[in-house]
């Protein structure tokens, strides 16, 4: 279950921001050049709010492992950690967000191209 219009309240929540406003509201109050998009269960989407020269992508931790999907077409471009299993997973997540991953990547970068 996806609870959307706010941050996470719990490790293991499922957040998706309302609007970019939220997004860039969290930005803007934290400071952290990271926001967090999305959490599901162990894990966390986000993005670098400096990388505007990039297609649009996120990034995904779990404990010590990451990744990073584009999302246009949805596919891996690296990983650290994480096992094939896992990753498929993951791209599940992404492919079922992506309306929303994307017009949070545009709030915060511009068109995502």
């Amino acid at each position: 279950m996806v609870r959307r219009g706010g941050l996470d309240e719990g490790r293991y929540a499922c957040t998706l921001f309302a609007s970019a406003a939220r997004c860039r509201q969290e930005l803007r109050q934290s400071g952290c050049p990271m926001p967090t998009i999305l959490r599901s269960g162990p894990y966390r989407v986000y993005f670098y709010s400096h990388e505007m020269n990039e297609p649009a992508h996120v990034h995904v931790d779990r404990d010590a492992a990451s990744c990073k999907f584009w999302l246009s077409p949805v596919g891996l471009a690296s990983t650290l950690g994480f096992r094939a299993h896992e990753l498929r997973t993951i791209e599940r997540l992404i492919e079922d967000s992506i309306d929303e991953l994307l017009d949070e990547w545009e709030a915060i970068h511009g068109d995502a191209g």
